[in-house]
Protein backbone atom coordinates (compact mmCIF):
# COMPACT_ATOMS: atom_id res chain seq x y z
CA UNK A 1 0.00 0.00 0.00
CA UNK A 2 3.03 2.08 0.62
CA UNK A 3 4.62 1.63 -2.44
CA UNK A 4 1.52 2.36 -4.45
CA UNK A 5 0.38 5.82 -2.42
CA UNK A 6 4.78 6.74 -3.21
CA UNK A 7 4.04 6.32 -6.94
CA UNK A 8 0.69 7.92 -6.66
CA UNK A 9 2.01 10.87 -4.82
CA UNK A 10 5.15 11.19 -7.05
CA UNK A 11 2.94 11.35 -9.96
CA UNK A 12 0.49 13.51 -8.43
CA UNK A 13 3.35 16.11 -8.30
CA UNK A 14 4.40 16.32 -11.95
CA UNK A 15 0.49 16.61 -12.37
CA UNK A 16 -0.64 19.34 -9.99
CA UNK A 17 2.37 22.28 -10.08
CA UNK A 18 1.91 22.98 -6.20
CA UNK A 19 2.65 19.57 -5.35
CA UNK A 20 7.02 19.73 -4.78
CA UNK A 21 8.79 16.67 -6.80
CA UNK A 22 11.26 15.06 -5.19
CA UNK A 23 14.70 16.69 -6.53
CA UNK A 24 18.39 16.14 -6.55
CA UNK A 25 20.56 17.96 -5.67
CA UNK A 26 24.18 18.55 -6.85
CA UNK A 27 27.14 17.43 -4.41
CA UNK A 28 31.06 18.06 -4.69
CA UNK A 29 32.43 15.71 -2.63
CA UNK A 30 35.98 17.25 -0.74
CA UNK A 31 38.90 15.71 0.90
CA UNK A 32 38.71 16.59 4.58
CA UNK A 33 41.52 14.74 7.16
CA UNK A 34 40.15 11.67 8.70
CA UNK A 35 39.79 13.17 11.73
CA UNK A 36 37.74 16.03 11.08
CA UNK A 37 34.24 15.27 12.32
CA UNK A 38 35.44 12.35 14.52
CA UNK A 39 32.89 10.55 17.16
CA UNK A 40 34.67 9.24 19.87
CA UNK A 41 33.97 5.84 20.86
CA UNK A 42 33.94 4.99 17.53
CA UNK A 43 30.45 5.72 16.35
CA UNK A 44 28.85 6.85 13.66
CA UNK A 45 29.28 10.05 11.57
CA UNK A 46 25.89 11.30 10.46
CA UNK A 47 26.94 15.25 10.78
CA UNK A 48 25.05 18.47 8.86
CA UNK A 49 27.37 21.48 9.23
CA UNK A 50 25.02 24.60 8.49
CA UNK A 51 27.41 27.81 9.47
CA UNK A 52 30.79 28.99 9.41
CA UNK A 53 31.21 28.81 13.43
CA UNK A 54 30.13 25.30 13.44
CA UNK A 55 32.87 24.53 10.75
CA UNK A 56 35.65 26.24 12.51
CA UNK A 57 34.92 24.41 15.96
CA UNK A 58 35.04 21.03 13.79
CA UNK A 59 38.49 22.26 12.42
CA UNK A 60 39.69 23.18 15.82
CA UNK A 61 38.85 19.96 17.06
CA UNK A 62 40.32 18.26 14.61
CA UNK A 63 44.02 20.20 14.54
CA UNK A 64 45.60 17.82 16.80
CA UNK A 65 47.03 16.11 14.21
CA UNK A 66 46.50 18.13 11.44
CA UNK A 67 48.01 21.79 12.44
CA UNK A 68 49.34 22.59 9.24
CA UNK A 69 46.42 21.18 6.83
CA UNK A 70 44.64 23.98 4.75
CA UNK A 71 40.95 23.35 4.98
CA UNK A 72 38.68 23.67 2.07
CA UNK A 73 36.69 27.43 1.98
CA UNK A 74 33.24 27.01 2.02
CA UNK A 75 30.73 30.01 1.80
CA UNK A 76 27.48 28.55 3.96
CA UNK A 77 25.52 31.09 2.99
CA UNK A 78 25.25 29.29 -0.24
CA UNK A 79 26.68 25.72 0.86
CA UNK A 80 26.46 23.29 3.21
CA UNK A 81 28.45 20.59 4.22
CA UNK A 82 27.00 16.56 5.10
CA UNK A 83 29.19 14.03 6.47
CA UNK A 84 28.57 10.07 6.83
CA UNK A 85 31.04 7.62 6.95
CA UNK A 86 31.00 4.27 5.26
CA UNK A 87 32.02 0.84 6.67
CA UNK A 88 32.09 -2.02 4.14
CA UNK A 89 34.62 -5.26 3.14
CA UNK A 90 35.43 -7.39 0.23
CA UNK A 91 38.71 -6.99 -2.40
CA UNK A 92 37.17 -3.57 -3.13
CA UNK A 93 34.61 -1.30 -2.62
CA UNK A 94 32.67 1.64 -5.19
CA UNK A 95 29.91 4.40 -3.76
CA UNK A 96 27.79 6.91 -5.24
CA UNK A 97 26.40 8.97 -3.00
CA UNK A 98 22.89 11.14 -3.75
CA UNK A 99 21.06 13.92 -1.78
CA UNK A 100 17.23 13.83 -2.63
CA UNK A 101 15.08 16.71 -1.42
CA UNK A 102 11.86 15.51 -0.42
CA UNK A 103 8.51 16.43 -1.40
CA UNK A 104 8.03 17.68 2.35
CA UNK A 105 10.87 19.56 2.46
CA UNK A 106 13.39 17.60 4.37
CA UNK A 107 16.52 15.72 2.78
CA UNK A 108 18.44 12.66 2.54
CA UNK A 109 22.07 11.98 2.13
CA UNK A 110 22.11 8.64 0.84
CA UNK A 111 25.16 6.45 -0.21
CA UNK A 112 24.68 3.21 -2.50
CA UNK A 113 28.03 0.89 -1.69
CA UNK A 114 28.82 -1.96 -3.95
CA UNK A 115 31.41 -4.32 -1.95
CA UNK A 116 33.46 -6.57 -4.54
CA UNK A 117 34.35 -10.19 -4.28
CA UNK A 118 34.45 -11.77 -0.39
CA UNK A 119 38.01 -10.80 0.78
CA UNK A 120 38.92 -9.90 3.98
CA UNK A 121 39.80 -6.45 3.66
CA UNK A 122 37.88 -3.46 5.55
CA UNK A 123 37.05 -0.59 3.90
CA UNK A 124 36.07 3.15 6.20
CA UNK A 125 36.25 6.43 4.99
CA UNK A 126 34.27 9.62 6.09
CA UNK A 127 32.10 10.55 3.18
CA UNK A 128 31.92 15.12 2.93
CA UNK A 129 29.92 16.41 0.43
CA UNK A 130 29.00 19.97 -0.34
CA UNK A 131 25.41 20.84 -1.24
CA UNK A 132 23.78 23.80 -1.81
CA UNK A 133 22.19 25.44 1.50
CA UNK A 134 20.07 23.26 3.47
CA UNK A 135 17.56 25.43 5.80
CA UNK A 136 17.97 24.90 9.52
CA UNK A 137 13.94 24.48 9.48
CA UNK A 138 14.71 21.21 7.36
CA UNK A 139 16.36 17.88 8.53
CA UNK A 140 18.72 15.73 6.70
CA UNK A 141 18.63 11.74 7.18
CA UNK A 142 21.10 9.11 6.35
CA UNK A 143 20.79 6.28 4.76
CA UNK A 144 23.55 3.43 3.68
CA UNK A 145 22.42 0.74 0.66
CA UNK A 146 24.76 -2.17 0.79
CA UNK A 147 25.15 -4.70 -2.50
CA UNK A 148 27.83 -7.46 -2.74
CA UNK A 149 28.96 -8.41 -6.23
CA UNK A 150 31.49 -11.24 -6.87
CA UNK A 151 33.37 -9.14 -9.19
CA UNK A 152 33.84 -6.01 -11.11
Amino acid sequence: MTAILAIFACNLCQLVPFIPCPKELPVKEISLPPEFGHTTGGGTLKMVVRKQEEYQQLIKNSEWGWKNTEYPKINFSEHSLLGQNLQASGCSVDYDVRVIRRANGNYTYQIKIIQYGHCELGFFKQVWIKTPKIPEKNEVSFVKEYKRRNQR
